[in-house]
């Protein structure tokens, strides 16, 4: 009997609790741009949109858009992943692979922007909260994680872990025009289904710099991978977009930006990694540990690729020099459009 009530559970009451949930996060992002309206340009279309994805635009009966089933695949999977709790626990535990993982993909960003822990701060795509709760615990004062769905950002919020939050779309964020010092975008860019959209929108919103932290594409930059390249995918639905210095190079000569700083990063994962405990008597550590140095031995020399890439974006003249902080840190400045003029 037991059996038969989970098969259906997992068949027709997921799926609904799903749905719900969904509703309620349309209904309340209606709700907030109602509140919001004057705000800018865009708002009845925006509305429109949301109204139409759940078919409460009357005379339309179109059917949601690829884009908007991606969207609501992300908000779907962050409710019925059975991993959640398991997730919680994770990132907040100090002695295992998953802390240690993390503190290599942050430090080399926390060193350099050290100053600016008394700056405004959003993270994009950080539905746990996760990326925030680790930059308030490094110190930085002001720090506002977003997600486009609720359901764990109101936990991490009731468990302690993050002071406030906001239910953001990527692709089309709330906040005004330099309204934010610094956003930060951590594994999140390639869950995008646009994600040049969301960088646009990022660069928007920042009014100093944005950083991210994403998958480095094998095929563009040097040393670069020849042949095919199998696409990726992801649980939560979406292709992973991997990332590269000439995009980014694009991005900034496009909008006459004045510098963009990027460095790579090896990282090893694989199902159960993040849960070795992190000690120097743990044979499986070190073994993980020894690996993972002797990638990044063979990236320095050019005879891998990282598969990381670090990037922060500027939409002012860079303050600081990153690669005082470290060599593998390197920096492009532009010299800007010489056809338009400079206020």
């Amino acid at each position: 009997m037991s059996t038969l009530l989970g098969e259906f559970s997992e068949l027709h009451v997921a799926p609904l609790e799903a749905r719900l949930a969904r509703r309620e996060r349309t209904l309340g992002d209606i709700a907030r741009l109602v509140a919001s309206a004057g705000a800018g340009d865009g708002l009845a279309g925006r509305l429109s949109d949301l109204l139409r994805r759940e078919g409460l635009l009357e005379g339309t009966g179109l059917a949601p858009s690829a884009v908007e089933r991606l969207y609501s695949s992300h908000v779907d999977f962050d409710v019925v992943n059975t991993q959640n709790d398991t997730e919680f626990e994770l990132f907040q535990k100090m002695d295992i692979v998953g802390w240690w993982r993390a503190r290599r993909f942050f430090e080399p960003v926390f060193k350099c922007l050290s100053h600016t822990k008394e700056n405004s701060w959003i993270t994009v795509g950080d539905p746990f909260g996760a990326d925030a709760f680790h930059m308030t615990r490094e110190g930085f004062k002001s720090v506002l994680p977003t997600s486009i769905g609720e359901h764990l950002l109101r936990q991490s919020k009731q468990r302690g872990l993050i002071r406030d939050y906001r239910v953001e779309n990527a692709e089309a964020l709330s906040f005004k025009d330099d309204s934010v010092d610094y956003v930060l975008c951590k594994e999140a860019f390639h869950h995008f289904p646009r994600p040049m959209v969301a960088l646009y929108e990022m660069l928007r919103v920042a009014r100093k710099a944005v950083v991210l932290i994403e998958p480095q594409d094998p095929l563009i930059d040097h040393p670069a991978y020849v042949g095919d390249w199998p696409a990726g995918y992801e649980a939560s639905g979406n292709y992973v977009y991997t990332l590269s210095r000439r995009e980014l190079h694009k991005v900034a000569l496009g909008l006459d930006l004045p510098a963009v700083a990027t460095r790579g990063l090896y990282d090893l994962w694989y199902e159960g990694a993040s849960e070795i405990v992190a000690r120097e008597d743990n044979p499986e550590f070190v073994d993980y540990r020894q690996k993972v140095e002797a990638a990044e031995t063979l990236c320095a020399r050019h005879q891998q690729k990282y598969n990381y890439l670090l990037a922060i974006v500027y939409k002012e003249r860079p303050d600081i020099d990153v690669r005082q902080f470290s060599g593998l840190w390197s920096i492009t400045s532009f010299p800007g459009n010489p056809y338009i003029s400079k206020k």
